[in-house]
């Protein structure tokens, strides 16, 4: 008799180990993804910015090159407001 009691409390505590190792390991996972959705935020604003920044960039390129061809001013305007953004 007393060896069964043994034997579901060996099984119990082995239970409650598994249970608890589960519990840890949940939270250690869930604090990893917080970070990498942290790191995958970043990357997000880093992007939009490039994305910003060639956007100026293309249309100064666009007012210095209609400049170029026709000799006018106003052809200049993008490039001046690309030149001040940046």
């Amino acid at each position: 008799m007393r060896q069964q009691a043994d034997r579901a409390l060996i099984a119990i505590a082995v239970g409650f180990l598994l249970l608890a190792a589960s519990v840890l390991g949940t939270a250690w996972l869930a604090e990893r993804q917080h970070q990498a959705f942290g790191l995958v935020r970043h990357t997000l604003e880093v992007e939009n910015r490039l994305s910003s920044v060639l956007s100026e960039l293309q249309e100064a390129e666009t007012g210095v090159r209609g400049y170029a061809i026709n000799r006018q001013d106003d052809f200049l305007s993008p490039y001046r407001a690309a030149a001040q953004a940046l």
